[in-house]
């Protein structure tokens, strides 16, 4: 499947998690949780704010790339996609995430 199969996104959030898996000796792998808010009017017109956590993995990045960090505010484009596997149980598992292919810091 080419990128054009899967749908575009662009997030702009904060990141909650990261982390990353080294491979290959030259290549490794950054793994993001990030958390976006949505403000919105209850019945009453009080405001509340929604929060949604995504989680976002960017692909063949340099050995001791740089890596976003827990609280700094990104904005994100790259393409949904979903990892299926069959749990312990026999039962299939649909994980979303978003594939990036860029990130910056958002100001």
């Amino acid at each position: 499947m080419s990128k054009k199969d899967y749908a575009l996104v662009s997030v702009l959030g904060t990141i909650t998690f990261s982390d990353v898996v080294k491979y290959d000796n030259k290549k490794e792998l950054h793994n993001y949780f990030v958390m976006i808010t949505e403000k919105y009017n209850d019945k009453e017109g009080n405001e509340r704010v929604r929060k949604y956590s995504f989680k976002a993995v960017h692909f063949n990045q340099k050995r001791n790339s740089f890596i976003f960090e827990k609280g700094d505010r990104v904005k994100i484009s790259g393409f949904l996609k979903v990892n299926s596997y069959k749990n312990d149980e026999g039962e299939w598992v649909n994980q979303p995430y978003i594939s990036i292919n860029k990130i910056e810091n958002a100001e």
